[in-house]
């Protein structure tokens, strides 16, 4: 009879056991709700604040890259969105430009820089004058389909330009060389 106790024991435990996993599973522990998003924080009902309007010098120094865009691509719209009425050399770029690219044509050309800008005499409050000396990279132009390329050295210019204050910033007033040298 010794075995008795075990046997006892035994079936003792293994109903223990069954009893054990037949009992339904303790509660889940409640998921926790996702934390908050760095952007959630950085999200405010309070608008963006406006930029600083664009200086004369800013529009100057923009000008260039607008102008190259203008006549690398064709598309003039940009370009002719910040000519004011009374820019001819504008009015005539951008005409000598649509033909060249109606014609089949193309301009190769990494554009230009300003290297300098000097507020000249003569400015007013709606209209400012300025002297910039530029820098002008080497350029290839096709005039036509058939036509042959020219080359254009590049070089340093010196031009004095008129900015129109608006309502939207700056435009483009006229253009004339001063001098071209290297």
């Amino acid at each position: 009879m010794h075995l008795r106790p075990f046997a006892v024991a035994l079936v003792a435990a293994t109903l223990l056991l069954t009893g054990c996993a037949e009992e339904s599973p303790p509660p889940a522990l409640p998921t926790p709700s996702p934390a908050p998003t760095v952007g959630a924080f950085a999200e405010s009902d309070a608008p963006e604040p406006e930029p600083p309007p664009e200086t004369a010098k800013q529009f100057l120094r923009r000008w260039p890259a607008v102008e190259t865009a203008m006549v690398t691509t064709g598309d003039t719209t940009e370009f002719l969105s910040l000519a004011g009425d009374a820019c001819g050399y504008c009015t005539n770029l951008s005409a000598r430009i649509t033909a060249i690219y109606e014609a089949d044509g193309f301009v190769k050309t990494s554009g230009w820089t300003v290297s300098n800008i000097r507020k000249a005499p003569g400015s007013g409050p709606e209209q400012h004058t300025f002297r910039i000396k530029s820098r002008y990279a080497p350029s290839k132009v096709k005039e036509a389909r058939n036509s042959p390329i020219l080359r254009l050295d590049g070089g340093v210019v010196t031009q004095e330009v008129t900015l129109i204050k608006s309502d939207s910033g700056w435009l483009m007033g006229e253009s004339t060389e001063l001098s071209n040298g290297s």
